[in-house]
This record gives C-alpha cells, structure tokens and sequence, in this order.
C-alpha cells in the first residue's frame, strides 16, 4: 500500500507491515531533523536513512518485534519532523531577537 503526500512525499507498508518506507523532501526537512527525530523512534523500531536523488530522503522504520507498524507511526513519524523543523525555522528566524532580551535582561543597570 502507497500513499502520496504533500511535497511529492510517500508512505508504503510492505505486505505485512512490519516495514514502512517513507519518502521525504530534504528541501523542506534538515538532516539534523531527520536524524534527531530517527533517534527518537529508534528504541521500538530499526531505522534507516539515505539520499533519493538530490531532493528526497528515504526513511525505513521496521518493527524490532516483527509485529505490524500501526498505520499512524509514519504519520506521527512526518508530524514529528514538521513540528521539529518548524521550531528549527522559528529558533534561526528569532534568535538574534532572544538573546538581546537576554542581555538586555542581566545586563548591569546602573
């Protein structure tokens, strides 16, 4: 079973779902993201990543326990990476204006 996401990503399940390959955009989704949120799923199931072409990651999640994946980790798994990559976005986009609050907060008045 295949599905087709937003930005020409894809999920698929093999015949027993014990596997599930996932295909997504390195455009939208930094490595560091990948991989911090790969380690986080890593106890429960084995994982694998690697470069499709020069846009695209291949992501294969498989069950430790031969047990079926449920048909939500690979949505819960993209849910993940879009909350991560939104906060790594939001951190770069603000962090100039955080730390200058900070200073100007411990700064010595006087």
């Amino acid at each position: 079973m295949q599905k087709e996401l937003a930005m020409n990503e894809t999920i698929s399940f093999n015949e027993d779902h014990t596997r599930v390959n996932l295909i997504v955009s390195k455009e939208f989704y930094e490595a560091d993201n990948i991989l911090l949120i790969l380690r986080s799923y890593s106890e429960k199931y084995f994982l694998t990543a690697q470069p499709v072409g020069n846009n695209s990651v291949e992501i294969v999640i498989q069950a430790k326990d031969k047990q079926a994946i449920n048909d939500r980790v690979p949505y819960d798994f993209i849910n993940d990476l879009t909350d991560m990559q939104l906060k790594i976005d939001l951190q770069k986009e603000f962090s100039s204006i955080r730390n200058k609050i900070i200073d100007y907060t411990f700064s010595v008045v006087g």
